[in-house]
């Protein structure tokens, strides 16, 4: 058994000089990148809605129809029209308007939402031309009738009817026979109404515009009679004037121009004229008097004058003078004495 020598570590075939000792490197805890170190994405661009500009499209079929852009200064315009037109008419919301009349005294007339009047008419008619067929004078009693709506207490609707009974017209100039004739007076429209305050005796105004209807019906077999009938719009104002809770004075005037008048056949056609201008003023006074709310009487005395003026000659003779006629004119005046009851609710 051969023994080796053995060698120390001077005598290795390796040595220090073999090998380069690095520093190491200090690293970060995280592993992680920082933020920084990401890549950025691009920003999204948020956009952001005008008042004069309309949202992109969200789908194709959007983004190949026509925008529809809206006037905002155009809307607050027709929101104001609307406020204004509901306060002048009505009176203004609902809400005002609960507001307003639970200000109210319980007898106070704004409180009724409808208004029914009747009662007992005497009328006098005088019309006056030189044409003898149109020109007469009746008199008689009457009935009237009417309806008051109110849908707010400052707007209501109105329809009026006033019949005659038991009225005659000469039938010819001697006067030795009568014609059974009939008035009929119809009027419907609205009505808008402006109180001065809060309180029973508050001054008021009323104003209307109604159509209105006049007819004389003559019997069929009338030779020197013609029917008539006068229609057009009528423009009235009436003022209330309390002086206490339980009265008042009415006091209103009138006007109906530009009319459409009419001579309709009885047994003969009788003409005054070719063509016509109508008008017709009228006013009134009266009182009121107010027992509650539910219950009222008044009188009242009107005035009513129509103007009618003919062009061209009567187609018939007149029968005093026994000839024709040029430019008739012809001036009728109609008083109304009224005594009435009102039911209201």
């Amino acid at each position: 058994m051969l023994l080796l020598k053995g060698r120390n570590s001077q005598d290795r075939d390796y040595d220090s000089n073999r090998y380069t000792v690095r520093p190491r490197t200090e690293r970060p805890n995280s592993s992680r990148p920082t933020p920084a170190e990401l890549p950025q994405k691009p920003e999204e661009k948020k956009y952001e809605a005008r008042p004069d500009q309309s949202p992109p499209p969200t789908s194709l079929l959007e983004s190949s129809s026509q925008p529809i852009t809206v006037d905002d200064s155009q809307v607050d315009e027709n929101k104001a029209l609307s406020e204004v037109v509901q306060d002048t008419v009505l009176g203004g919301n609902s809400r005002r308007i609960d507001e307003y009349t639970a200000l109210l005294h319980a007898n106070d007339i704004r409180r009724n939402v409808l208004e029914i009047y009747f009662g007992p008419t005497y009328i006098y008619q005088n019309s006056g031309s030189p044409f003898w067929q149109r020109s007469y004078f009746s008199s008689s009693a009457a009935i009237q009738a009417g309806i008051k709506l109110w849908i707010t207490p400052f707007f209501g609707l109105n329809t009026n009817y006033i019949k005659s009974l038991a009225t005659e017209l000469r039938a010819d100039p001697s006067g030795s026979s009568r014609l059974d004739v009939d008035h009929q007076w119809f009027d419907a429209g609205l009505r808008f109404r402006s109180f001065f305050g809060y309180s029973r005796r508050s001054p008021s105004i009323n104003f209307g515009i109604d159509f209105s209807e006049y007819q004389l019906h003559i019997p069929s077999d009338a030779v020197l009679r013609t029917n008539i009938r006068t229609k057009g719009v009528r423009v009235s104002l009436e003022a209330t004037f309390p002086h206490s809770n339980t009265s008042a004075w009415l006091l209103g005037f009138e006007l109906q121009p530009r009319q459409t008048h009419e001579e309709n056949k009885a047994a003969t056609l009788i003409r005054s004229g070719t063509d016509n201008k109508t008008d017709t003023v009228g006013l009134w006074i009266g009182k009121q008097f107010t027992f509650n709310r539910k219950n009222q009487i008044f009188w009242k005395v009107t005035h009513r004058a129509e103007k009618n003026l003919f062009d061209g000659t009567t187609n018939v003779n007149d029968a005093l003078t026994g000839s024709t006629i040029d430019n008739v004119s012809v001036t009728t005046g109609t008083t109304f004495l009224q005594l009435g009851f009102t039911w209201g609710r």
